[in-house]
């Protein structure tokens, strides 16, 4: 099946841009000539290709697995993969402080103990194995060869200014600019469960700016300027947050404790690839605005300058994480002793085992708050460039 399949899928990558500018004129309504100009810019660029070859080695259940039967590990190692019964734990005899437990028969689960409610759902999620070794001796170690992974980016920008000479004394300018970028990688579950697993990764961009030039007189100047700008970045993602803990089984409490902010809850594996998103992203928003004037006066053989400078920073973010669970497996209670006497145990088989019963070595559902950030910021400065020879000049200045 491996060798039918191609060994990278084809791609491409498309980058694409277009300027115009010149002055503002309508046809018998208005012209602009020598008055009011305009620039405009876009730039986008798309990539559709599949994840590098580093990143596409992920290690899945068997299909054997998913049935309760973990007979084909006992050719790899018959006492490392010998899965042994939660519910039978009882004092060891040779060791009174601790306990053993007794093995399945023939390594396989009966379907009777498959009893995690949320055991069904998961495993439809999964993709088939491709790549299973073909020596029975040898652990099932990145079993599915992810080829087809979308590595894809997404890119669009926008610019525009318009620049307005009134008169001799008074010219403006106005400019706004625009930006998305939109990352779609990671996404190992394309062929079962398409953008459950992508990273989703968002940055955007969006600010202004106005400014007004005033002359005043032929020695003195005042500029004025107003902007505002706010870049967010985080995971922009849509199929794990349609999932709801009681709709994979889980108690409905479990909604009600995640509220709006619930998504499909977290498994992880310590060999096995995990399943889901470790917790709801979040985006962190930083936002400036900004306010500013200077006034220019040249005397003799002084020019002065003043101004001050008023900006308001403010930053949100937080929230989000593992609202909805996060489930952790490993082979504490599949395994003969309590501890690693004798002889360790092995994962694989083992930590799937303990998913189909349901017995998690770890739980936990995050609580956590948001928060925002107001950071005020003040400034004033005025200075003297002293001509005093034609060489040399003398700068006197404050700033505060």
């Amino acid at each position: 099946r491996l060798r039918a399949q191609d060994m990278q899928t084809a791609g491409r990558s498309n980058n694409w841009a277009t300027t115009i500018n010149g002055p503002v004129i309508i046809p018998k309504l208005y012209n602009g000539k020598d008055k009011l100009f305009f620039s405009f810019s876009y730039n986008g660029f798309k990539d559709v290709k599949s994840e590098e070859a580093g990143d596409i080695n992920r290690t899945i259940p068997t299909l054997s697995d998913r049935e309760g039967d973990f007979g084909y590990l006992l050719q790899v190692d018959p006492v490392r993969y010998l899965i042994h019964d939660p519910l039978s734990v009882r004092p060891d005899p040779a060791r009174p402080t601790h306990v053993i437990r007794t093995p399945f028969d023939n390594n396989r689960i009966p379907r009777a103990r498959i009893t995690n409610p949320a055991y069904n759902a998961y495993v439809k999620l999964l993709p088939t194995p491709n790549n299973n070794p073909s020596d029975p001796r040898r652990e099932p170690a990145n079993n599915y060869l992810a080829v087809a992974t979308p590595f894809n980016w997404d890119y669009k920008a926008f610019h525009n200014r318009i620049d307005y000479a009134h008169s001799d004394k008074h010219r403006f300018f106005g400019r706004w600019s625009w930006n998305d970028f939109l990352e779609d990688r990671g996404d190992w579950t394309y062929d079962s469960a398409r953008g459950l697993h992508t990273n989703g990764l968002n940055r955007h961009n969006i600010g202004a700016t106005v400014d007004w030039v005033h002359t005043i007189t032929p020695t003195t100047v005042l500029d004025v300027a107003v902007s505002a700008n706010e870049f967010r970045t985080g995971d922009k993602i849509t199929v794990p947050l349609s999932f709801k803990p009681s709709d994979v089984g889980l108690p409905k409490y479990l909604d009600q404790k995640a509220g709006d902010q619930h998504i499909l809850p977290f498994l992880d594996f310590d060999t096995y690839q995990d399943i889901g998103r470790s917790g709801v992203p979040t985006f962190r928003r930083n936002r400036l605005l900004t306010s500013k004037a200077d006034l220019s006066h040249v005397r003799g053989k002084h020019s002065l300058r003043g101004g001050v400078d008023v900006r308001q920073h403010f930053r949100t973010g937080g929230g989000g994480g593992n609202t909805s669970g996060n489930f952790s497996f490993n082979n504490s209670y599949t395994r003969r002793y309590d501890d690693s006497f004798n002889f360790p145990a092995g994962n694989y088989g083992h930590l799937w085992a303990a998913f189909m019963m349901g017995f998690p070595s770890g739980m936990s559902v995050a609580t956590n708050d948001s928060h925002a950030i107001q950071s005020p910021y003040y400034a004033w400065h005025v200075q003297d460039n002293w001509r005093l020879t034609p060489k040399l000049t003398l700068t006197l200045g404050l700033r505060a």
